[in-house]
């Protein structure tokens, strides 16, 4: 069967809608066993200099890679991902994640993404996918 074609260079792609609530991140931490108190217990979050409790980085990466994903579909759709971590989101609050192609070969795509809220950049990446 030939390979779905990729979008092309400058598309964008389609906005998804994400957040978290304090249940999530302490079901995330479960089953991750990150543990660190700044993403439960708000005390601790305040003593680290956060404004409250914080997603999970990895939770957030996660969304990402589901978004890329989605354009390769395959048992490995995921080449490379370099992600850079801006500000915090926090639980309760919706983001918004979308992104753009930048390139296309015949053997996968390169992908800027941008999660964000209220007009903020929180975690950015550039993803690779293959067919």
């Amino acid at each position: 069967m030939p390979a779905a074609p990729l979008p092309l260079p400058g598309e964008r792609l389609a906005t998804l809608r994400v957040g978290a609530s304090r249940a999530d991140l302490l079901e995330y931490a479960s089953a991750s066993g990150d543990w660190n108190p700044i993403h439960w217990d708000h005390r601790a979050a305040r003593a680290a200099g956060l404004p409250g409790t914080i997603v999970h980085g990895l939770l957030m990466s996660a969304w990402m890679i589901r978004a890329a994903s989605r354009l390769a579909p395959g048992p490995r759709p995921l080449a490379t991902m370099r992600a850079r971590f801006r500000s915090p989101l926090r639980p309760g609050i919706g983001a918004e994640l979308g992104g753009s192609v930048l390139a296309v070969e015949d053997d996968g795509a390169e992908i800027d993404l941008t999660l964000g809220s209220g007009g903020d950049s929180m975690v950015t990446a550039r993803v690779r996918v293959t067919r």
